[in-house]
């Protein structure tokens, strides 16, 4: 039909009189379009003329509005049934395929089916009211029409494309429950403060469809499962309530809506695309359903008031990356399985607690530098380089046994007394130096690295227990553990770091036998020190000030092969002795320990050996099935023996607080503290249950 526009308009622009168009027009309309139409009929209106053409179906069009002058506008009626002259039929007008001209406001046919695409875009039409039995409003039909502040849809539209009322100056638009879909950008239209959209067939609102609107307030009907991208972005909205039918909220819906403070987000909700709420920063309150699977990138990134405590149910599997940026929460719980995106919470300072299971944790993805409670949970792996350096107000942390990487300074400066290290492999250079409240520090037979500064200048520990498995203690280990007051330094070790112990305050030190070498004032002024003994055959080499300001006196047992070795190389001893052939071990030092509390010379070969289990585990026996504990072995020969200890059994009440009984628990080989009404706690208080 339009490529026959321009034929039609050339054949009008002769100046006729209207009332030409009236006698005359069924013989211009064949002249344009041929003679094979049933029939024409022309339509004066303000010395213009509207030509209908009647199709095989007995329904005429509206073609085209002819001889107007350009710039001046008028009121075209566009009436609901014609008369073809020719053959005297009445028939429905129900379509318009192009009018041209300004038009100030317009009466559209009642039996009108459809509106063309573009057919008024540009147009002065400042109301409309479009009829029942509209059921299509295609794309860009009233577009950039910027004088149209009125629109009254009734039911049976169907259909409104893309860009259909964009740019209008629109206030309200009450659609009816009978539109099934709307395109993108349809009423982006700045004056917007009103809508009311939704009905049982309408399942989605496409990208832009509202966006830079006034609307102030948002409640989405029961049906819609999909806001695409941008569909309300950069609106004033202040408050959203979206249905539980919602499953889908896309890229940009709500960014940039400045003044939204709460949305409410409805159980059923399953992704938030990327940028969804990015920069809404009055945004407070936006609790996350359980059923939600998806974060995308940015979702919530600049939302500087949103909630202090952010909770995610068991079916989030992905947050992306910087999707919480620069949040002000305080309290953050991840569930097992989820995958966090770089950045996902990086920029939030201001996290106190943080519960979580992500196989690495680092100061990119998490703001930990203001965590006071930490519970990592099985599944943890690594602890980054730097993660928690610095957090001086952690005061309570519970690691699992999953946990294999402590980085560098991973712990620097903190504060909490306890730390799980039972399945960690390495332990990173300066991991926990200057924690002043960590007490113990009992690794795992499986650790292979113990990173130089590892517990420096750690002032309460007090317990030491290194594992059977590390090579090397480097440099400043200890230093400055100013409490530890023994040290068992296992066999399997073959270099002691300088300074690695200095400042230590040491009574006795047991040196294992495959030590070969002992840096620089490793274990300088130790006065104290008063009990050294040392299984290596062969006297270790000594670096410079390795014993200085330790007492000259003390008493030094070696192997009895190895007296004159030591004799000659650690000269400066006076008391060098030698012990029985007998020497112990527990199998496990997350288990229990064994002290020689007593052993005799290669002549009174005597040895008294105690093991001592740990919270939690019992003694079983000695590796050649002996179970006494005490044990007094008088044998110059020589032996070796392991301790195995048993975890605990059953539950054990503790205490009673104001009516509730706790009780203590072995899960998984940990030690927990259960109340009577089911809350779980780790031994240092924390609640993870």
């Amino acid at each position: 039909m339009k490529k026959l526009l321009p034929l039609l308009l050339t054949c009008l622009a002769v100046g006729m009189s209207n009332s030409l168009f009236a006698n005359d027009g069924h013989a211009l309309a064949n002249q344009a379009y041929g003679s094979s139409y049933q029939d024409f009929a022309v339509v004066s209106q303000e010395s213009r003329a509207l030509f209908f053409r009647c199709y095989d179906d007995g329904l005429f069009a509206v073609l085209v509005e002819a001889s107007y002058t350009p710039g001046n506008t008028y009121n075209p009626v566009i009436p609901s049934t014609v008369t073809g002259p020719t053959t005297g039929n009445v028939y429905n007008v129900t379509d318009i395929t192009d009018l041209g001209g300004q038009k100030a406001s317009i009466t559209l046919s009642s039996n009108l089916a459809i509106i063309r695409e573009g057919i008024f875009n540009g147009s002065n039409i400042t109301t409309i009211d479009i009829p029942a039995s509209v059921k299509t409003i295609e794309q860009n039909a009233f577009w950039n029409c910027t004088s149209m502040t009125s629109a009254t849809f009734h039911d049976g539209l169907e259909t409104i494309g893309d860009n259909a009322f964009s740019g209008t100056k629109l206030t309200a638009v009450i659609l009816p429950t009978s539109v099934k879909s709307i395109g993108a950008n349809a009423f982006s239209c700045n004056n917007l403060t009103t809508i009311a959209v939704g009905g049982p067939s309408l399942t989605e609102f496409p990208s832009g469809v509202f966006t830079t609107t006034n609307l102030t307030s948002l409640t989405l009907n029961e049906g819609i499962r999909k806001i695409g991208a941008n569909a309300f972005s950069n609106s004033q909205l202040q408050t959203v309530s979206l249905p539980s039918s919602l499953t889908e909220i896309g890229n940009s819906a709500f960014a940039g809506c400045a003044q939204l403070s709460s949305v409410t987000l409805s159980d059923g909700l399953q992704k938030i695309g990327e940028d969804a709420f990015r920069n809404c920063p009055q945004l407070v309150t936006g609790d996350l359903p359980n059923s939600i699977t998806y974060i995308g990138n940015n979702a919530f990134s600049l939302c500087d008031n949103l909630t202090s405590t952010l909770t995610f149910g068991n079916n989030i599997t992905y947050i992306g990356n910087n999707a919480f940026g620069h949040l002000p929460i305080s309290s953050l719980y991840l569930p097992d399985g989820v995958t966090v995106g770089a950045g996902a919470f990086g920029s939030c300072s201001q996290i106190e607690t943080l519960n979580v299971a992500v196989s690495t944790i680092n100061t990119t993805d998490f703001g930990t530098k203001n965590v006071k409670t930490l519970v990592l949970r099985e599944g943890v792996q690594t602890i980054a380089d730097g993660t928690f350096s610095d957090a001086t107000g952690l005061t309570s942390v519970s690691l699992p046994n999953s946990l294999r990487t402590i980085g560098n300074y991973a712990f620097a400066n903190t504060n909490f007394p306890n730390a799980n290290l039972s399945g960690v492999t390495s332990i990173g250079q300066g991991a926990f130096s200057g924690n002043a409240a960590l007490k113990e520090a009992i690794m795992s037979n499986d650790l292979e690295t113990l990173g130089a500064e590892a517990f420096y200048n750690c002032t309460s520990l007090e317990t030491v227990a290194l594992g059977k498995t590390i090579q090397s203690i480097g440099d400043d280990t200890f230093n400055n553990c100013n409490k530890v007051t023994t040290i068992n330094v296992p066999a399997s070790v073959k270099t002691i770091g300088k300074a690695a112990f200095i400042g230590t305050s040491l009574t006795g030190i047991v040196l294992g036998a495959g030590l070969e070498s002992i840096g620089q004032k490793a274990f300088a002024y130790s006065s104290a020190l008063t009990s050294i003994v040392s299984y290596a055959t062969t006297a270790p080499t000594l670096a410079s000030g390795v014993f200085e300001g330790v007492p000259a006196n003390a008493s030094v047992k070696v192997p009895c092969a190895a007296l004159e070795s030591y004799q000659q190389a650690w000269s400066n001893f006076t008391n060098i002795t030698t012990m029985s052939a007998i020497s112990a071990e527990s199998e496990d030092e997350l288990k229990g320990v064994v002290v020689v509390t007593y052993a005799g010379d290669c002549n009174s070969p005597v040895t008294v050996l105690v093991a001592t289990p740990r919270d939690g585990y019992t003694f079983q026996q000695w590796s050649d099935g002996n179970t006494d504990n005490p044990r007094t072995i008088t044998s110059a020969d020589e032996m070796h023996l392991i301790a195995y200890f048993d975890q605990a059994s059953g539950l054990e009440e503790v205490s009673r607080h104001m009516g509730t009984a706790v009780r203590k628990a072995l899960i998984d080989g940990q030690l927990f503290i259960i109340r009577e009404d089911g809350a779980i706690f780790t031994i240092h208080g924390s609640r993870i249950k």
